[in-house]
């Protein structure tokens, strides 16, 4: 079992008796994602983050509403988002783990855990 800690491409290389196998390539785009009504589409590179992220819900919505707080639940920002499916964020503050809560159409919920190196 492997559990990636970051997203990326990831293979397997077995080794057995002086062979060598290595699977395909498979893409992770989840690392971070505590609470996802999305669905399989919502994608959030790069996490760890240096400042920038971007968020795609995979598809667009009329209203979204994003909200940053510490890891201590200490609210930082907002940002209000109308008919859009990619989202843009840049994180300011001191490098550590924030969350970062969307909300689309009042309903569709995604709570995503951010690294700011």
């Amino acid at each position: 079992f492997f559990t990636a800690t970051e997203n990326g491409n990831y293979a397997v290389e077995i080794t057995q008796n002086g062979c060598v196998d290595t699977s395909a390539c498979f893409a992770i785009t989840s690392v971070g994602i505590v609470e996802n009504d999305f669905g399989n589409n919502l994608v959030v590179y790069p996490n760890p983050t240096n400042r920038n992220i971007v968020v795609d819900l995979g598809a667009s919505y009329a209203s979204i509403s994003a909200k940053i707080f510490d890891v201590n639940g200490k609210f930082i920002s907002t940002n209000e988002f109308e008919n859009s499916r990619q989202l843009n964020f840049v994180f300011e503050g001191t490098s550590g783990y924030y969350l970062l809560e969307i909300v689309a159409n009042k309903k569709i919920k995604a709570t995503i855990k951010v690294l700011k190196e």
